[in-house]
């Protein structure tokens, strides 16, 4: 069974003149959805100081968790894909993750 394996996938957005809050992020996401498809449930919370997304979409083979945390210059986000059973095991794994995350700023000098 696919969904059985556990894969998080994460994502920066760098914050733009439209996209200034997690919350204009999310409001994006979601609209980006419902522009494919209609009949979409959407579930926000904030679990542990983490912005919780749970939508329901029809194409896909369980329920689309996204948790969200805000830094500076980006948003960084993380998507598990989770059958009803573990949606709160998994809401606190997402919670752990972003929890956990620090921001780093790589740069390059232009040398190897």
């Amino acid at each position: 069974n696919e969904i059985g394996k556990l894969e998080i996938a994460y994502e920066f957005y760098k914050k733009d003149d439209n996209i200034k809050t997690v919350q204009d992020l999310i409001k994006l996401h979601n609209q980006e959805h419902l522009a494919a498809q209609q009949n979409l449930r959407f579930e926000t919370k904030v679990v542990c100081g983490i912005n919780i997304r749970i939508a329901e979409i029809k194409n896909y083979p369980s329920k689309e968790i996204i948790g969200y945390k805000d830094f500076k210059n980006f948003i960084l986000f993380c998507v598990l894909y989770c059958p009803d059973l573990y949606i709160e095991r998994d809401t606190r794994k997402i919670c752990y993750i972003l929890k956990s995350a620090i921001p780093v700023e790589i740069r390059n000098n232009g040398t190897h």
